[in-house]
């Protein structure tokens, strides 16, 4: 049996910011990526959190690209389960 051994053990976090254009309004993202520390619990404002690391430095390089949209209502957390499990797996590339 051969086991994969990745670094990661958390998701970090880049906060980023998309200026409003003619035809929209600006928008707020986060990406989830690989890292190497350990994750704490993170606020998400309104009595939300979830565990992560800000700003972390990331782990490997050439990594997938994988969008996840929450739609209109959702909030940035409601898939971090799903993203944090990606964000870790990419570490193994």
């Amino acid at each position: 049996m051969l086991l994969a051994v990745c670094a990661a053990q958390a998701a970090g976090l880049r906060h980023f910011d998309v200026p409003a254009g003619a035809d929209g309004p600006a928008i707020r993202g986060v990406a989830w990526h690989p890292c190497a520390e350990p994750p704490h619990e993170i606020d998400a404002r309104g009595g939300r959190s979830f565990f992560g690391v800000n700003d972390c430095p990331i782990v490997g390089d050439k990594l997938p690209l994988i969008v996840i949209s929450h739609g209109r209502r959702g909030w940035l957390g409601g898939h971090h389960d799903t993203a944090a499990a990606l964000a870790d797996a990419a570490s193994s590339f």
